[in-house]
């Protein structure tokens, strides 16, 4: 999901022209990593990059956020934390949530985060 993500940002904000099929076969190598992973297959052939995290451009905030779920308590928790371009912390939340499902969780999350920096 983050890959899609990330490369519909560098189309929209800096005119990144990634193929569709090069953005999907990375999906697919990182789910096949994923996979072999969660099944104990460590694999010497991993997907890498660095990843390095940047400031937003002047006058605009970043948003990272996390959803997260504890499916044996069937609980989950909404948190983000939003920088300036001076890389300063605007603000930062962890809020739980009783009774929750992990897709709802994680879509909580993108619907309060971006509601708290649109304020």
């Amino acid at each position: 999901m983050w890959e899609i993500w990330r490369a519909r940002n560098g189309r929209a904000f800096r005119g990144d022209r990634r193929s569709t099929t090069v953005v999907a076969r990375l999906v697919v190598q990182l789910a096949e990593e994923y996979m072999r992973e969660a099944r104990g297959e460590c694999s010497q052939n991993r997907v890498s990059r660095k990843a390095r995290w940047e400031p937003p451009q002047a006058g605009w905030l970043k948003l990272n956020l996390d959803g997260a779920y504890d499916e044996k308590e069937y609980q989950g928790s909404v948190d983000y934390i939003i920088h300036n371009e001076k890389r300063r912390v605007v603000k930062v939340v962890a809020e739980p949530m009783n009774k929750v499902s992990l897709s709802f969780s994680e879509a909580s999350v993108i619907v309060v985060g971006l509601c708290a920096a649109h304020r």
